[in-house]
């Protein structure tokens, strides 16, 4: 079981480091293919290629890089960098993104090919906006900014965007949105590590632009999940996603639960919320209780045996 952990070089002032700590990613064989991308058309091109292992890698190395000072991997995310900013496409809705080089089996008939995803969108925002701020590259912060959009567009034009809430409460639904990981339009799935995701990737724009609008739209992404964070919290666990298509309730693993534990945290040091920090706070008593931790396999292990599809979602 591993506990997820903050980068090193966090700074939620300005961005530098990652919130979350990549550094041991860059170890793995799926991470060099994704810094020495194969040739079109071999069988490695659909991983190599994917935003989401390659915005991870180019986090890694930017981490590696910031702790050592080592050119080579200051120049895999520079290269990473650099890939984002030459092959994104751009929805007809105004935003550009990376497509996933696959559909996970789990939303077969529910995602199309090409499909973006929110989480992985979230993370290379997170690369550009370092790749602009601290080497200066050219067209990163552009890139970024178009990007964002994303988060701001309804599901149902192609983005993120989900409202939550009901009609009349809080100011009624323009005030609460929840970004979505997997963005379908008649399903919400809800991932939180993907809804956090999306939250520093705002931060960090609004930090280092001053965008009111930005700025905005975070309050109302802030928002909503103050409004949905209860449903996550089992009494000694929280869930993965609240998504009611599957067979059971989707159960985090030990990994994505302590990871909710800090994005919980470091989301209540960015906005000051009291909500977050004192659910943070109960769930890393949870993560301390045997007890809690074996239950929680076990119905993980339960989970995964009545939904075989799942094996193929990234978070």
């Amino acid at each position: 079981m591993q506990k997820a952990v903050a980068g090193k070089f966090l700074d939620l002032r300005s961005p530098r480091g990652y919130h979350l700590a990549y550094a041991a990613f860059a170890n793995r064989r799926e991470s060099r293919d994704a810094l020495d991308p194969p040739p079109t058309g071999s069988r490695r091109e659909s991983v190599a290629h994917s935003p989401w292992l390659m915005a991870r890698s180019a986090l890694a190395c930017l981490e590696l890089y910031l702790e050592s000072g080592n050119q080579e991997r200051r120049a895999g995310f520079e290269r990473i960098a650099r890939w984002l900013i030459d092959n994104h496409e751009e929805e007809p809705g105004g935003f550009l993104g990376w497509p996933m080089p696959m559909v996970p089996r789990a939303f077969r008939g529910d995602l199309s090919d090409g499909w973006f995803s929110g989480s992985a969108h979230a993370e290379c925002i997170a690369v550009l906006v370092r790749a602009g701020t601290l080497l200066n590259m050219e067209g990163a912060i552009d890139c970024a900014r178009r990007a964002v959009i994303g988060f701001a567009t309804p599901v149902e034009d192609g983005g993120f965007l989900r409202e939550v809430g009901e009609e009349g409460h809080e100011g009624g639904l323009e005030t609460m949105a929840f970004a979505e990981e997997y963005p379908i339009a008649g399903r919400a799935s809800m991932t939180l590590g993907g809804h956090a995701r999306a939250m520093f990737a705002l931060s960090d724009f609004a930090a280092l632009e001053g965008d009111d609008g930005v700025r905005a739209l975070l309050e109302r992404y802030a928002r909503g999940l103050e409004y949905v964070l209860d449903q996550f919290d089992l009494g000694f666990w929280s869930r993965a996603d609240l998504d009611s298509g599957w067979r059971g309730i989707r159960i985090a693993s030990f990994t994505q639960h302590t990871e909710h534990v800090l994005q919980l945290s470091l989301l209540s040091c960015i906005r000051g919320c009291y909500g977050y920090d004192s659910t943070s706070e109960r769930w890393e008593t949870y993560a301390r209780l045997r007890g809690h931790r074996w239950k929680s396999r076990l119905l993980v292990g339960r989970f995964r045996i009545m939904n075989p599809n799942l094996l193929s979602l990234s978070s």
